[in-house]
């Protein structure tokens, strides 16, 4: 059982972080235009509001004159969401969101008492995915509103550039070139999030899914970087520091990245409480 002065130095350690993010972003716009800037949102993997604390420090007004911005995976789905909170666009008031985002999104994935022991049983077995893509389709209802899920992909600002893999391809591409622009949000959505070993293997039904699983996704971040033509922004848990032009931020603000995301990753398969999402999201959005 976590302490309120636990839970109060927790926050305390983001709001530092973000703190901290704002004057690296600050800096880093002193010498670059936003305008002349590739944002780079990488992926996170279950360790879903990562990027929240960054979008925050980084702020809608210079995410809107981005040059570009690329979303892989949480980071396309936390480019949305950062929309949605700020287009009061959710399925609830925002002071609710942080507060039950964790617990819709365990009972999405764990509808009956019984659902963690089958997905375990499934993953470790290998007999198919632990969820299916329903689970994440009720993450997205749970989350957002109706309106939001049915809005059509060329309302997206054009700067946006969500990437996703390919049944039997080794590329990653933009979504936005092989969707209809009629497509609906939720389309993409389920698409960038769609974890092939999480909610089943792609299909010629849903040939789409999660950049980060497809095997040139690493390539394709080096490319996108090397090849930008100018400055570029990268919030990744796996770099920090300056290279070039380029500034990596580590989003998670510490080297136990994968620690974290097996922490995450367990919470959620054994259906227990992630204080941690609460905390990402009241300092994201609460400040």
């Amino acid at each position: 059982m976590m302490t309120r002065a636990l839970y109060a130095s927790q926050l305390a350690n983001r709001e530092r972080l973000v703190a901290s993010f704002k004057g690296r972003i600050d800096a880093f716009f002193a010498q670059h235009r936003p305008e002349d800037t590739t944002l780079i949102l990488d992926s996170t993997g279950p360790s879903a509001t990562r990027h929240y604390l960054f979008l925050r420090a980084l702020g809608m007004d210079r995410l809107h004159r981005m040059k570009a911005v690329y979303g892989f995976s949480g980071g396309a789905f936390a480019y949305l969401g950062f929309h949605a909170v700020h287009g009061d666009a959710l399925a609830m008031p925002i002071e609710h969101f942080y507060r039950r985002f964790d617990k819709i999104f365990r009972q999405c994935h764990h509808p009956e008492w019984s659902s963690p022991a089958k997905a375990l049983t499934r993953l470790g077995l290998q007999k198919g995915s632990p969820f299916k893509p329903a689970a994440l389709e009720r993450v997205l209802l749970g989350i957002f509103s109706e309106d939001f899920l049915n809005q059509p992909l060329h309302t997206l600002r054009k700067n946006f550039v969500p990437f996703v893999g390919i049944k039997g391809q080794d590329a990653v591409q933009n979504a936005r070139e092989l969707m209809s622009p009629e497509a609906a949000y939720r389309d993409l959505l389920m698409s960038v999030c769609r974890v092939p070993a999480f909610y089943g293997k792609p299909d010629a039904s849903s040939p789409l899914f999660d950049a980060a699983f497809a095997k040139g996704y690493k390539k394709s971040l080096k490319e996108l970087t090397r090849d930008s033509g100018g400055p570029v922004l990268v919030s990744t848990p796996w770099r920090d520091g300056d290279k070039g032009g380029t500034r990596y931020i580590n989003c998670f603000g510490h080297n136990q990245q994968k620690l974290a995301m097996l922490r995450d990753f367990t919470l959620l398969m054994l259906n227990l409480p992630n204080k941690g999402y609460q905390q990402d999201l009241e300092v994201a959005f609460s400040g």
